[in-house]
């Protein structure tokens, strides 16, 4: 909106500031209702088509398009109700044949933004989403989505069932139903990143555990699949998060650590290493392609401490890495 509609994006805040009003703009009707009451079911039809042909990014255009062509009307807009009117306000069916011509051409043509912008703010929405809600009503939606942790064969680093319910109360909600299954651990398939990378292949989310020989155990949340570190130095999601568990033998204590927004250095990954956040030349946690050594420093990207105390450093006892299945 910013960029390509900036009067309009101007107007919203001059109305805002006046209105007085902490409502957002009606986009979820454009966003996720597919235009349906705005346009005729013929232009519906029609987006519905390149949607699925296109993907999610195709939304994003017709809904900045839609904008522009409403922008005389939306900035004669004084209040907040009449501004979200203009938005959503029906096209007459008599005008649907001219008005999907210049809705096509307006959304395919000047429109230019790459999808890493809609990756971000999804994202960001993603890990933001329950905080719309007021503390009783996310502590019940936080409840209904834990479920017991089910687990398709035992840990040798996580043995307290107290600890995985720790864990499993930090997964997203969608994941909880499901049951943890255990893909890699280095006592039955070594100690070599390309193992683990190869015993991961193309499954996702992943839950990464390691215990160093002291006795401490931290791990992470990995929203996205080892495949894309070929393609993409850098990638995930926001929901993916780091965690110091209780030294072994306490189920007592441990910590998630979030991401902060401040930089998308989520996963990092290569035939040398595995980083899970950054800070300028600090890992949050970063593991060797021995699987050997294991590293943590305060980063940027989830806000954390060094996740081992008494140091920055460890020796690797055992690593275990999980996904989810039905």
């Amino acid at each position: 909106m910013e960029r390509h509609v900036p009067l309009v994006w101007r107007h919203l805040s001059v109305v805002r500031l006046l209105d007085g009003t902490e409502a957002g703009p009606p986009w979820a009707r454009l966003l996720t209702g597919l235009f349906q009451d705005i346009y005729p079911p013929s232009i519906v039809d029609r987006i519905v088509d390149v949607f699925l042909s296109e993907g999610y990014k195709t939304i994003v255009r017709f809904a900045l398009a839609h904008v522009l062509l409403r922008q005389d009307d939306i900035k004669a807009a004084r209040t907040w109700n009449a501004l979200g009117e203009a938005i959503v306000r029906p096209v007459d069916p008599e005008d649907a044949v001219p008005f999907r011509r210049r809705l096509f051409r307006t959304a395919f043509h000047g429109l230019h933004f790459s999808r890493q912008i809609i990756h971000h703010s999804r994202t960001k929405h993603r890990k933001l989403s329950v905080e719309d809600f007021d503390d009783q009503d996310r502590a019940l939606i936080l409840q209904q989505a834990v479920h017991a942790p089910h687990l398709v064969c035992q840990s040798a680093i996580v043995t307290e069932g107290a600890v995985w319910e720790t864990i499993w109360a930090w997964l997203p909600g969608r994941f909880r139903v499901l049951r943890a299954d255990l893909i890699f651990a280095t006592r039955e398939h070594g100690h070599h990143l390309s193992t683990l990378f190869l015993r991961a292949g193309l499954r996702e989310p992943l839950l990464l555990i390691v215990e160093t020989v002291c006795g401490q155990r931290v791990g992470a949340y990995l929203s996205r699949s080892f495949v894309r570190r070929w393609k993409e130095r850098i990638y995930g999601t926001g929901e993916t998060f780091l965690f110091a568990l209780p030294p072994v033998g306490s189920s007592v204590g441990g910590e998630m650590y979030a991401w902060t927004g401040n930089n998308d250095a989520f996963i990092m990954a290569n035939e040398g290493y595995v980083a899970i956040g950054c800070s300028e030349s600090a890992f949050g946690l970063w593991i060797d392609r021995d699987l050997e050594r294991v590293s943590s420093q305060a980063c940027a990207t989830f806000g954390n401490p060094g996740l081992f105390e008494g140091g920055g450093e460890g020796v690797v006892k055992a690593l275990e890495l999980w996904t989810f299945i039905a």
